[in-house]
């Protein structure tokens, strides 16, 4: 499989919330790394992390969606545009944020994938409700 191909695999899973089925795409020593800044941020790893990441970022949301915007990649390396969007449970304002993934596949497995938030100031701020 292509690293395209790896990542589209793992996201269709946790779309049909298959969490069981993503862990044999992923090597032991995967790792995901999002912005320290944020309240789910740091380096996360270990069973579930998938699961435990996702209901971490999108717990903060009512009615959160994600639309993919495209992905492309290397020979190891993928990149995954994507908008994501919510209405802030805190605030009760309905937000859309840039982010790009970029994950690392190393012998069909995801080794790494970062996040990159365009705005994490507003991100922090809708997840927060502070100015």
């Amino acid at each position: 499989m292509t690293p395209v191909e790896t990542l589209k695999t793992i996201y269709g899973h946790i779309r049909a919330g298959e969490w069981e089925k993503i862990d044999p795409y992923l090597a032991d020593d995967f790792t995901i790394y999002q912005a320290e800044s944020l309240p789910f941020g740091g380096e996360w790893s270990g069973d579930n992390v998938f699961k435990r990441l996702f209901a971490a970022v999108m717990g903060n949301f009512e009615d959160p969606k994600v639309e993919p915007i495209d992905m492309s990649c290397g020979e190891e390396w993928v990149c995954y545009a994507l908008h994501l969007s919510g209405t802030s449970k805190v605030t009760g304002k309905r937000s859309t944020y840039r982010v790009i993934e970029h994950g690392r596949v190393v012998d069909g497995k995801l080794k790494e994938l970062h996040l990159h938030y365009f705005d994490t100031a507003k991100l922090l701020k809708d997840i927060e409700g502070k100015s």
